[in-house]
């Protein structure tokens, strides 16, 4: 006995005809009787709402009992990792042969529907399709924001083990199926195959499900600590908004999905401020950036991810992913902090760190400060004399998201945008307006600065990126590090020991001639800014020019460059190009540490013997070079027995079980956070006899104050 049924999709009215259940495997095989009718058992159903348990799994990828009700076995409930979307349309397609299941609208209080595939393992596509009136929850805005017919979001689902999300990252999924399953992928690479935000259909997904979204999964994880990373990538994130109890998250997969998902939103709104819906932009920029299955701010088509689809001048980069480490992690911090009463993920103790003050310059004093879970500031200060306990004090109780080093203190970004800063008012090193010799303790508002993304500092200046794209300035103007002429009747002043005075500007202003900038970098008296092409820009000190260059410019010699470091000592810095390969230049000297590059020219060069580079950082002396296999390298040195001429392994990292998942400068060491959430510290630190018995640091230790 045949039974048929009419669903509407949007597409108009299609007869589906279905088996009686006993007939479930003729109907499985996506049969038809003529070209109008796709074959479909009876208890195929997609509906609005889910009554289900929502932390339930499911062994035989077929769905669990629903609610319980008669009709409703081998359901699971669906939605999205926007926080939550309601009123958006659920179409679920089956990937052997492209029939449609179903549609639904999620319900308008938890934004899910039920999906029901007669206990079977059913691999499908979920299309979360935006309308007129549909809403999402974004985590960063705290608040429901527009998900319009514009809007389309997918999913790769290999069957019902779980009930199941669409998020960025299974739009990132399926993204990287489209364009490397789909099309050649070299082909896309060199621009003879176009970037595909979709695929015309579902033929050839099916056998690739679980490979993409392993691909996106294992990137993504490599950029948590181990507490955070997601089980699956298509698992429900728990749905959350603004009217949610505290505990409304359990330390499960699907609480853990909500939080990274969630902290996804809440760090794309903290880079993105002005954005009507940052989770949004966001998305797309992800979806984008793991076309060629990684993290790096660029796509398979070599593009800037932010634009990787379209050639508008007006779109904003929606994450730094330089920092995404970090930034996702006081991200998805956030999101728990608010919506679980569980430790989620046992989530580590220390989420980013700077130092200020040095053991090798006077005052001889170093203080770190570390942004702890709960988003509080602590410091840590080291009177760098044998027998003397570390001093460690609070600095600010909450709602720091990033820190940078100022003299004898330091500048902390909150998560409203604004900036705060401590320490010596010297030659309007604070941005208050002020020069005076006055040490300042409790950090202090820095006035004019709004919808501020990122904070760098060298000595007695400071940099900050706002949503828009511009940098500004403030501080002394040693050798033109703050990027603008400075008007001759400026206020002069004595940095340190230097003998003539020297402008400063003690407010804020942006730099003329920076636009679409993502990262910004600053070490002693050079600055440098990534904008969103990967474009490189230079000013202060370059090492080439001994009085400074006064304004940016860009550095010529470079392919799309990731991030930079600097090494102080040598006067040399470093980007790390989108290629993996690593480029010098630096002070107009042959430098034995890095094999001749640079060079005498200044001119960028690559080092050589090293490739597959992912992440890049230093101390004052040498340079660490994370690879993609694991390993990792270093050259250079200060101490004459550790001196390296070339790139060379550094077994006791390589060995990390869990492996590096982030490094950051600091003055005398290189601080490293691994996916088992362990802070580390390394360094190569002149010893002993060159800094008044100070001890040399030249292996790995674990930070381990409280």
């Amino acid at each position: 006995m045949r039974i048929t049924k009419s669903v509407i999709f949007p597409m108009g009215r299609v007869v589906v005809a279905c088996a009686a259940l006993g007939m479930l495997a003729s109907c499985d095989s996506g049969s038809t009787d003529s070209p109008s009718e796709i074959v479909l058992p009876d208890c195929f159903e997609v509906k609005s709402e889910f009554k289900g348990d929502l932390e339930a799994t499911y062994q035989d990828g077929g769905g669990g009992p629903g609610d319980g009700s008669a009709g409703d076995a081998g359901s699971a409930g669906a939605g999205a990792g926007e926080g939550k979307v309601l009123k958006g349309r659920m179409i679920v397609t089956r990937l052997s042969d492209g029939a449609p299941l179903g549609e639904a609208e999620t319900d308008p209080v938890n934004g899910l529907v039920t999906i029901r595939t007669c206990g079977k393992p059913v691999p499908m596509l979920l299309t979360l399709k935006g309308q007129t009136g549909a809403k999402y929850f974004d985590e960063g805005k705290n608040e429901l924001v527009d998900f319009g017919p514009d809007k389309e979001l997918h999913a790769l689902v290999p069957g019902l083990y779980e009930n199941v999300g669409v998020s960025a990252f299974t739009e990132a999924a399926y993204r990287y199926a489209v364009n490397n399953f789909l099309s050649d992928p070299a082909k896309v690479a060199d621009g003879t195959t176009p970037l595909r935000a979709k695929a015309d259909g579902v033929t050839g997904l099916m056998e690739k499900v679980e490979a993409a979204n392993k691909i996106v999964l294992d990137e993504v994880n490599r950029k948590l600590p181990t507490g955070y990373q997601l089980t699956t990538l298509t698992a429900l994130p728990t749905p959350i908004d603004a009217r949610s109890n505290p505990d409304a998250l359990s330390d499960s997969r699907y609480g853990v999905a909500a939080v990274v998902t969630g902290g996804f939103a809440w760090m794309a709104n903290q880079f993105n401020r002005t954005a009507v819906a940052p989770a949004l932009v966001a998305t797309e920029e992800i979806a984008n950036d793991l076309t060629d299955g990684k993290i790096d701010g660029y796509a398979l088509n070599g593009r800037p991810a932010s634009v990787a689809l379209s050639d508008s001048s007006t779109v904003v980069a929606a994450y730094d992913s330089s920092r995404l480490p970090v930034a996702l992690q006081i991200g998805s911090n956030a999101v728990a902090s608010v919506f679980s009463l569980a430790n989620i993920g046992n989530a580590p103790k220390f989420a980013d760190i700077t130092q200020a003050g040095s053991c090798y310059k006077e005052p001889r004093e170093e203080r770190t400060a570390v942004l702890g879970k709960d988003s509080s500031v602590k410091v840590v200060i080291d009177s760098c004399r044998a027998n003397v306990p570390l001093a460690v004090k609070t600095l600010f109780n909450s709602g720091i998201v990033q820190m940078a080093k100022a003299e004898e203190g330091f500048y902390l970004l909150k998560s409203d945008g604004t900036a705060l800063a401590s320490g010596r008012q010297h030659c309007g090193a604070l941005g208050d307006g002020q020069d005076t010799s006055a040490t300042i303790v409790d950090p202090a508002s820095i006035p004019g600065l709004t919808n501020i993304t990122s904070l760098a500092s060298g000595y007695g200046y400071a940099l900050a990126r706002d949503s828009s794209g511009k940098v500004w300035s403030w501080g002394h103007n040693s050798y033109g590090n703050l990027g603008r002429t400075l008007d001759a009747l400026a206020p002069h002043c004595r940095l340190f020991s230097q003998n003539d005075p020297l402008p400063y500007s003690s407010a804020p202003a942006p730099i003329p001639g920076l636009s679409d900038i993502v990262s910004i970098y600053a070490s002693d008296y050079s600055a440098w800014a990534i904008d969103k092409s990967g474009a490189l820009f230079q000013w202060g000190f370059t090492g080439t020019n001994d009085a400074g260059i006064d304004k940016p410019i860009r550095v010529e010699g470079l392919g799309p460059v990731r991030t930079v470091t600097y090494v102080s000592t040598l006067g040399l810095t470093f980007a790390l190009q989108k290629d993996g390969t690593v480029m010098g230049w630096g002070r107009k000297s042959p430098n034995p540490f890095v094999n001749g590059a640079p060079d005498t020219s200044g001119t960028p060069k690559p080092v050589p013997g090293i490739s597959g580079v992912r992440l890049i950082a230093t101390d004052h002396c040498s340079v660490l070079a994370l690879l993609a296999d694991g390993r990792v390298m270093r050259w250079g040195g200060c101490v004459d027995a550790s001196k390296v001429s070339q790139p060379t392994e550094i077994t006791e990292l390589s060995a990390l079980t869990k492996g590096i998942r982030h490094m950051i400068d600091a003055n005398d060491a290189t601080f490293l956070f691994t996916q088992e959430g362990d802070l580390l510290v390394y360094g190569d630190q002149f010893g002993p006899n060159n800094s008044a018995g100070v001890r040399e640091l030249d292996g790995v230790y674990p930070v381990l104050f409280n």
